[in-house]
């Protein structure tokens, strides 16, 4: 099997100011290191604060980190505007929140279109076509929404748009940042079973971030886990979850399994006490 994407001892710090407190120095990321394989899902799964979108963004460019490489293909990224291209037309970023990640006041036949003008790819006439067989791919009529605006779509609608747009450059890799954590129950486990056709039919590789160890027990192939910005946990994904070895995996899986929220509660506290 082949690396599309190398991950090697990535650690970033930030500053955490506060108006009454002395500034203190918290290490988002810890020494983390991962391949990915060509065609696979890996998910990267942890609670909020862990450090799962930081490392989204150091691969993209988005933020530098302090120490460690990210290789794509061998070849190692470094910040330069031309690197950061390289990575970002490879690697495509399906986030969160559909509502703040298009222009509210942009078509959907421009909003698909926005990362083949970024990087230059065909004419308005091509650009049209790929748009209209992103949307097709992503289960949605060209004929019924290219001149639509967002606002005339649901939540569901609106993710596949984003998804549409990040299929146009033909990328190797998706970033899918809490994906569905947004969108309605109902629709949740069709969006999975869309991104898992599309991960099989152009054999596109995911890294699939989640705190949510349902869906990416259903959607994943390997699993990470983070806590306080360091992997703690590394495997085949049904192996992982049906015999966790460290206790924070063990307290995020009784976590999911418990239908009180007070001990739900409960259990947070002792995997922080723990921790």
């Amino acid at each position: 099997m082949t690396n599309v994407l190398q991950v090697e001892h990535l650690s970033k710090t930030f500053m955490r100011k506060s108006l009454f407190k002395k500034a203190t120095v918290v290490k988002a990321v810890d020494d983390v290191s991962f391949d990915l394989v060509e065609g696979e899902v890996l998910v990267i799964a942890g609670e909020s604060g862990s450090g799962k979108s930081t490392i989204a963004k150091m691969i993209l460019g988005a933020i530098e980190a302090d120490t460690g490489t990210v290789k794509l293909d061998n070849s190692i990224i470094s910040y330069d505007k031309e690197s950061r291209r390289m990575i970002q037309k490879s690697c495509q970023m399906v986030h969160q929140d559909p509502y703040d990640s298009i222009n509210p006041r942009m078509r959907i036949q421009d909003i698909v279109t926005e990362s083949l003008q970024i990087h230059h790819i065909g004419d308005a006439q091509s650009r049209k076509r790929l748009a209209a067989e992103a949307l097709q791919d992503v289960k949605m009529n060209p004929d019924d929404v290219m001149q639509k605006y967002p606002h005339m779509l649901s939540g569901g609608q609106r993710q596949r748009v984003v998804l549409a747009r990040a299929l146009t450059v033909k990328p190797r890799i998706i970033i899918a940042d809490e994906p569905v954590s947004m969108l309605d129950v109902s629709i949740r486990a069709e969006m999975l079973e869309l991104m898992r056709d599309l991960q099989q039919k152009r054999s596109i590789s995911f890294i699939y971030i989640t705190h949510d160890l349902a869906t990416a027990r259903h959607f994943g192939n390997r699993i990470i886990i983070l806590y306080k910005g360091a992997i703690v946990e590394h495997g085949e994904i049904s192996q992982t979850l049906d015999n966790p070895q460290h206790p924070y995996t063990q307290a995020l899986i009784s976590a999911i399994s418990e239908p009180d929220p007070n001990n739900r509660l409960r259990q947070r506290q002792v995997m922080q006490w723990n921790g």
